[in-house]
């Protein structure tokens, strides 16, 4: 995989996205732009599938900037539209590639190891390539499913999918210290989940509150 140093590049350049062995279907391009303090990144991809179908533990895609020094960066969350997705985000680092992972709730902080697409460079693409030598840490398969029990769940089309990605992110917060460490927000965090579990179930109590 490669990087890009698109740092003070006059107008914007193009890259693309390729699918990996996980999905060899999908594809992608952006448009990333160098600002004044700033890169702007305007994507769009195709050929997805729902992350569902790497394990039950996932339950959406994210966007990842990737240094040459191993550093990582959550971009955003890529929500499907049917099997596409646009999305429009921005970063501070300059020099970076870019991947897609598999991942169980939006707002983690170290990407997945089922890395679903990385971006390719073009011919015309404009900016220093640096080659990506240096190692960075990617969460294996089955850590997830130790903190969230996927076989816990069952699906449910009538409960919303945000409701399946906060159900697990109160494990993975709980196992990382945040009773401890942020004791009356994760008590908030539990007793707005239990009340949006019953609610999505028309009254009844719903499998997700386990």
């Amino acid at each position: 995989m490669k990087a890009i140093n698109y740092q003070h590049r006059n107008g914007a350049t193009k890259i693309d996205f390729s699918g990996t062995d996980l999905l060899p279907a999908a594809h992608g391009q952006a448009k990333v732009e160098s600002k004044q303090g700033y890169i702007e990144i305007d994507v769009k991809f195709d050929g997805l599938q729902p992350a569902a179908k790497y394990g039950l533990e996932y339950h959406t895609y994210v966007l990842w900037a990737i240094t040459p020094e191993g550093r990582t960066a959550n971009l955003g969350e890529i929500l499907l539209n049917g099997t596409s997705s646009k999305l429009n985000v921005t970063t501070e680092l300059q020099t970076f590639s870019l991947l897609v992972t598999a991942e169980p709730y939006f707002a983690v902080t170290v990407p997945s190891n089922m890395v679903v697409m990385e971006n390719v460079v073009r011919k015309e693409t404009k900016g220093k390539i640096e080659k990506m030598d240096a190692k960075y840490e990617l969460l294996q398969r089955g850590q997830y499913e130790r903190l969230t029990n996927p076989l816990a769940l069952k699906s449910d089309p009538r409960i919303p999918l945000e409701l399946y990605k906060a159900r697990n992110a109160i494990p993975i917060a709980r196992a990382v210290g945040a009773s401890r460490y942020a004791p009356t927000q994760i008590g908030g965090v539990y007793l707005a989940f239990n009340a949006a579990c019953g609610g999505s179930d028309r009254g009844g109590r719903s499998s997700l509150a386990g």
